[in-house]
This record gives structure tokens, sequence and C-alpha cells, in this order.
């Protein structure tokens, strides 16, 4: 379990460094939003990106241990955020010199939270569904996560 999650923190960490130079680097003139959405084409990539490898990587845990619980799959589906945006914000901390460091501390920190917050979320959803097969139950998780995100905010 420790070989795949090191992997597919590396899979997930490549996403974000791809996803960070293609919307930064690359010379492509990219909105930051769909035109005419709200949609955020750099969170968008980030979903899209943590989802595809949480999906993978939950799917291949429970082929090699089928009596992984969902709070264990939910684990390890946050450890692998945490490892790739941890390194990928040390990175982008290395590498952005237009803030004071103070500052770029901070976003790091906040953006290692954030994104391993948001990973355990996907993951459990991720989790859930693979292991349990309920989807009427998980369609009514992710309502009530949707309306306490609302209410809260």
């Amino acid at each position: 379990m420790k070989r795949l999650t090191i992997i597919f923190s590396g899979i997930l960490l490549i996403g974000f460094v791809f996803e960070y130079w293609l919307l930064y680097f690359s010379g492509l003139i990219i909105p930051e939003h769909i035109p005419y959405t709200p949609i955020n084409i750099g969170g968008l990539l980030i979903l899209i990106s943590m989802l595809t490898t949480l999906i993978i990587f939950i799917k291949k845990l429970h082929r090699q241990n089928s009596s992984l619980s969902v709070f264990r799959m939910t684990l390890l589906g946050s450890i692998v955020c945490l490892i790739a945006e941890f390194i990928f914000q040390l990175i982008k901390l290395a590498t952005n010199n237009y803030d004071a460091l103070k500052d770029r501390v901070i976003e790091s920190g906040a953006g290692v939270i954030s994104i391993t917050f948001f990973g355990a979320i996907l993951s459990f959803f991720v989790a859930y569904q693979i292991r349990t097969r309920r989807t009427r139950i998980l369609l009514l998780f992710i309502i009530l996560f949707i309306a306490i995100f609302l209410f809260v905010k």
C-alpha cells in the first residue's frame, strides 16, 4: 500500500505541476473562467486531476485488499493528496519570487490544508461508492455536504 500511495502521489503531483505550467508558463492564452460561467479553469483542472487519480487509486486499493474500510481508503486518499500538494507547494514556494517570503509561506500552508481537506472529501465519496455501491446514500451525502457548505458560506 505504501508503494501505491507514493506512486499515485507522484502522478497527482505531475498533474498539479502540469496544470500550473499550462496556466501560467505555457504561453497559451487561457482565460481565468470558462466563458459565460463563474467556473474557474484552474480549479476545474485540479478537480479533474484529483478525482481521476483518486478513483484509480482507490479502485486499485480495493482490488488489492477488499477488506479495507471506507475510513482507511479515505485516509489513504487524503495522504496521496497531502503528499502531492505539499511537494507542489514546496516547488511553487521555491520558484515564485514575486511576493514576500511570509506571504508565500502563508499561501503555501493554506494551499496544503485546503487541497488536503478537499481531497479527503473527494476520497470519502469515491471510497464510499467503490466499497458499498450505494449510490442513493452517496447522493444524499453529496447533497448534505453541499447544503452544509452553502450554509457555512
